[in-house]
């Protein structure tokens, strides 16, 4: 038997797993993890998930990311959770050459896949959206960010999720727990 099983089997069989389940962004999350003590630490998951969605839902009407999409020139950043995003969205840009680009929100909308209505679409109202895409349109620092355009709008959907388990992980890291999922 490989390790890492034997101590996951000697760690069951000691004090059992934590598991607890929440909902959140439109789905829901469960996390198991060993804790010797049994502390749940579900309502810390959540504040911080809330926290999160506050800053990058675009589907809370006050949300950070609402509030610059809805804004004609840009937003202070206020929470920890914007700027980064932001930041490796800038990274996978450039990497992947512009395919992902997180200023699609305008098509995500006329599509029906964001929270406003679908619209009919034909080519040339995709056309005339598609002049507002593009991530040099936006420009930002650590506490800021601003439009060239005023109609460009950001929808961080695609990394956002991966992002916030990224941001639970760490706070079961800092709480010195090594096995959990």
């Amino acid at each position: 038997m490989g390790a890492a099983f034997m101590v996951w089997k000697y760690r069951q069989s000691k004090s059992g797993p934590v598991v607890f389940r929440g909902e959140t962004m439109g789905t829901t999350y469960h996390i198991i993890y060993f804790e010797k003590d049994h502390h749940i630490f579900q309502e810390g998951v959540d504040s911080l998930l809330s926290a999160f969605n506050q800053s990058l839902s675009t589907y809370i009407a006050d949300s950070e990311i609402s509030r610059f999409n809805d804004s004609p020139d840009g937003v202070r950043i206020n929470s920890p959770y914007f700027y980064p995003v932001l930041k490796k969205s800038a990274e996978i840009v450039s990497a992947s050459y512009g395919a992902y680009d997180p200023t699609v929100m305008p098509l995500v909308n006329a599509w029906g896949f964001g929270p406003d209505e679908k619209v009919s679409l034909d080519s040339s109202l995709v056309n005339s959206i598609r002049e507002v895409v593009g991530f040099e349109k936006i420009q930002f620092s650590r506490d800021s960010v601003w439009k060239t355009d005023p109609r460009v709008q950001l929808d961080f959907s695609a990394i956002a999720k991966g992002y916030a388990v990224d941001v639970v992980v760490n706070y079961l890291i800092k709480r010195e727990f090594t096995i959990y999922l």
